[in-house]
């Protein structure tokens, strides 16, 4: 069922290997958000891309993902972030683990808890997946990338014999 769209009831979903799992990718089935089918896989793998990644993409940006997490670069000053950090709308983390399950971590971040910015994280160094399955992402050392979750609904992925709902 790799590299195809599924109808369930007015539903649609995406099965597909993730490349950015180690070895030969990470087979995954997800719930796309949309009410109209996907007229190509391509169509398909845009849906899971929020308006942030989409508009980066179309100013030329080298937007990286890492499993369900996209990093795109900015133009931010470390002085700005931690500017931000020193009034307490943000907090300072190195080996930041992204979500409710964790399972990618951030080597350095700052993540906004108050203000416009509310939910904003920020990155730098290595974007790793904390049980190995997806191949480690350098950001740098330098510039600092937005780092947003795919739109998805449920998703189940599988690597060699086990199986794991998101």
């Amino acid at each position: 069922m790799g590299d195809s769209v599924v109808s369930v009831r007015e539903r649609y979903y995406l099965s597909s290997v993730d490349e950015t799992g180690v070895g030969a990718g990470m087979y995954c089935f997800t719930e796309l958000h949309t009410d109209r089918a996907p007229r190509t896989l391509l169509d398909a793998l845009n849906f899971l891309k929020p308006k942030v990644v989409v508009e980066a993409e179309a100013r030329g940006s080298n937007v990286r993902r890492q499993g369900e997490w996209f990093a795109i670069p900015t133009k931010l000053l470390s002085s700005e972030l931690m500017r931000d950090v020193e009034r307490g709308l943000a907090v300072y983390r190195e080996r930041h683990v992204l979500g409710r399950d964790g399972h990618h971590e951030l080597e350095e971040a700052v993540i906004y808890r108050h203000g416009p910015q509310k939910g904003e994280v920020y990155a730098r160094g290595v974007l790793k997946h904390t049980e190995g399955e997806h191949h480690e992402v350098d950001l740098g050392a330098i510039r600092w990338h937005l780092v947003v979750h795919n739109i998805q609904g449920q998703s189940y992925t599988l690597k060699g014999s086990q199986a794991q709902f998101d």
